[in-house]
């Protein structure tokens, strides 16, 4: 048996062997993501100055006691997920810790304007926020003190993308999956300047009392702090060990290399020179199959 035969075989065990680890299909990802910031919006008494609450423990939703809204801004960044991925679901949690109203739907809507987070803090129970500092959203400003809102209480569609029910003081608020969502997250993936965030209310605004507060990012409990849940199918990458073009890299790929790799032993071509240094032998056969088993999973499925 010629020492090129034997390399042949060789090779061929070795791919029918191995052929069921690299043709299994890819599965979807899931990242879990903390805001990257978040604020509150809290509707001004008369005659009282502004407030809000950039890095505070705590968020609010709904009508206050003294029947002025508050309203909550979160974004989050997404440069964890890879370019190029399909989004396939997206959920978002927030753990309440004060509730009052009884159960009321709360939207998340899409923002419209850029907004900022500051470093004012409303403490415990923070409902009334603390005077606003650089960079804060407040009722009437984007960035306080040189952008305002179009209108105060913030810019947004006017059509929810979800809705949750919120109830008791130790329920989570959970938004399910809604292609809306989705699409959101889709994108802010794909045009990251765009990812102005949700804003988060009442759907209906006008009745009263009906407060809800929940953990912020800065939540001294992790698990209070809101977590977006995003489920996702890596998009394509270079598949370099797809040697006949099919986009798949299975068992057939390493078949074609080798009669490929015999045909240019007799044919004096080059197609299977893998290291590109104008010799095709035993090394680029190597370095073809070490470059087989490497494929990551999206090449295979």
């Amino acid at each position: 048996m010629s020492w090129t035969r034997s390399i042949s075989l060789g090779l061929t065990l070795t791919a029918a062997g191995f052929a069921g680890l690299v043709g299994s299909p890819a599965s979807a990802d899931t990242a879990v993501l903390t805001p990257a910031a978040d604020g509150t919006l809290f509707e001004p008494l008369p005659g009282n100055g502004l407030a809000s609450s950039g890095s505070g423990q705590f968020l609010y939703s709904g009508k206050t006691n003294t029947l002025k809204l508050r309203r909550a801004l979160v974004r989050f960044d997404f440069s964890s997920i890879p370019a190029g991925a399909t989004i396939t679901s997206v959920s978002l949690q927030v753990q309440l810790s004060r509730a009052v109203g009884g159960p009321r739907d709360m939207g998340l809507y899409l923002c419209a304007a850029p907004w900022g987070e500051g470093v004012s803090d409303g403490g415990d129970p923070g409902g009334r926020g603390a005077s606003p500092e650089t960079g804060d959203v407040t009722w009437d400003h984007s960035v306080f003190p040189t952008v305002l809102w179009a209108q105060p209480g913030g810019d947004y569609l006017p059509t929810a993308r979800a809705v949750a029910v919120a109830s008791s003081s130790s329920d989570p608020v959970v938004w399910e999956s809604t292609p809306d969502l989705v699409a959101d997250v889709q994108g802010w993936l794909d045009a990251p300047a765009s990812n102005l965030g949700w804003l988060i209310r009442h759907v209906d605004e006008d009745a009263s009392v009906t407060g809800k507060r929940f953990g912020s990012r800065e939540h001294k409990d992790p698990a209070h702090r809101p977590q977006l849940t995003v489920e996702y199918t890596a998009g394509k990458t270079a598949c370099i060990a797809d040697f006949n073009g099919d986009d798949i890299v299975n068992s057939t790929d390493v078949s074609d290399f080798i009669n490929q790799w015999f045909a240019d032993q007799i044919e004096g071509t080059f197609l299977t020179d893998w290291d590109d240094n104008g010799v095709v032998n035993s090394t680029d056969v190597s370095n073809y199959i070490n470059d087989w088993f490497a494929s990551p999973p999206e090449c295979t499925g």
